[in-house]
């Protein structure tokens, strides 16, 4: 959605092809960082910041990017411990998932993940002919906000 909406701003101002892939490219990067920040929000993101709790998430054993990126970190036990969660599917199952997700640095990595395509979006705008410095130091306070968010 970021990506195309980027892509017609810059179709809109009548920016050549390659400009328009760029800016298409940029915005999905950063369509990607905002996801990943969302997945980040719906495990140890403030109710009172974000509007929902940070239970929904692990309680209804959603497969969100913080589980992903810590169940490759983990070790046969702890990959064990990940299984059974995800089949037993107890009432106190989201707090023992929360817990095992600090223990592999689950949320470290979410955010490292999320800042990433935000850098990487910025990249790619500054490397793009005829862009003004300015624009890039714009798009970038925007990149990251979107990697940074609290709600």
């Amino acid at each position: 959605l970021i990506g195309a909406a980027m892509e017609v701003g810059a179709v809109t101002a009548g920016a050549p092809a390659s400009l328009q892939r760029a800016f298409r490219h940029a915005g999905e990067l950063l369509g990607l960082a905002f996801q990943l920040r969302d997945d980040w929000l719906g495990v140890w993101g403030a109710a009172s910041q974000t509007g929902k709790s940070n239970e929904g998430d692990l309680a209804r054993h959603k497969l969100t990017f913080p589980v992903v990126a810590a169940y490759a970190e983990a070790g046969p036990r702890q990959r064990a411990l990940f299984d059974r969660l995800y089949v037993e599917r107890t009432p106190t199952s989201g707090e023992a998932m929360r817990a095992l997700l600090m223990e592999l640095g689950g949320e470290g990595l979410t955010a490292e993940a999320a800042r990433r395509p935000a850098h990487k979006a910025v990249s790619v705008l500054s490397s793009c002919p005829g862009i003004h410095s300015s624009v890039v130091k714009e798009f970038s306070y925007v990149a990251d906000y979107i990697a940074e968010r609290n709600s």
